[in-house]
């Protein structure tokens, strides 16, 4: 069986134009983060979303800050 990394399904499942799709998945990152080791979390998923929020819809980034509470 295929090793699936978490981190790179979450970024194609967010590459697409439409925006509840987005919002949708950015409620998993929760999920994507509980599969990552803690340093990864630290250095490729925070700052992933961090860029996110500085491009991304109103919708989006509000999903976004929702989870931020969450990962906390």
């Amino acid at each position: 069986m295929e090793n699936i990394n978490p981190f790179e399904l979450f970024k194609e499942e967010l590459d697409t134009d439409d925006i509840a799709a987005r919002v949708n998945t950015v409620h998993k990152v929760s999920i994507v983060a509980t599969l990552m080791p803690v340093e990864a979390i630290k250095t490729a998923l925070l700052p992933f979303l961090d860029a996110l929020c500085k491009k991304e819809d109103d919708e989006v980034v509000f999903a976004i800050t929702d989870e931020y509470a969450t990962l906390a």
